[in-house]
């Protein structure tokens, strides 16, 4: 069994350059997860669902229905954060954190948690499993792709995600004569 190594971040004293804050904030990724490349789940969507798979003779006719349980994760990719200083006119410094668009990753099914209702005796045969994981599969997706509350739920874990990264160490870089205000936003938004 390995051992996680977690990068020291060394004292954090004065923040007084974008550069600076930028590696700040990629140290703080690195040490938090290895894995923070990459799309980064936010939020899970649990499905406890029936599937109905037509007939692949007569797209009228219902071959079976099948009951599944699955998960769909929505979160964002990390690398796409982009960050921000600018000094404002009162002298405040204010770091813009823009995140990229919430995706969704591809759905899971628990293979095993399938349970059919066959409408047609000719569908139950030896490939009735995979067409159904398949059916299954296609079903979260389209239902899913339409929860906007998936994309919202998703979206509010990464800003608070962001802010309990970002903020307390902004807090330790006030100085009496420095001041920093923290603002995320979405790409959309600042796509306005």
């Amino acid at each position: 069994m390995s051992k996680k190594r977690r990068a020291k971040i060394p004292p954090f004293r004065v923040l007084n350059s974008e550069n600076i804050f930028r590696k700040f904030v990629s140290k703080i990724m690195r040490s938090c997860d290895k894995n923070f490349a990459q799309l980064q789940s936010t939020y899970e969507c649990v499905y406890n669902d029936i599937c109905t798979v037509m007939d692949e003779d007569d797209s009228s006719k219902v071959a079976y229905y099948c009951k599944y349980k699955g998960r769909v994760k929505a979160g964002i990719d990390f690398t796409k954060v982009d960050i921000k200083m600018e000094e404002q006119e009162s002298g405040e410094h204010l770091i813009t954190v823009t995140l990229p668009k919430v995706t969704l990753d591809d759905p899971e099914v628990d293979i095993d948690s399938l349970k059919y209702m066959f409408q047609e005796k000719k569908a139950n045969d030896g490939t009735v499993s995979g067409e159904a994981y398949k059916a299954c599969i296609q079903d979260i997706k389209e239902k899913s792709k339409s929860e906007t509350m998936i994309y919202k739920t998703a979206q509010q874990n990464a800003e608070n995600t962001i802010k309990g990264l970002v903020e307390p160490f902004v807090r330790n870089a006030e100085t009496s004569e420095d001041h920093y205000k923290v603002k995320i936003i979405t790409a959309e938004e600042n796509a306005k």
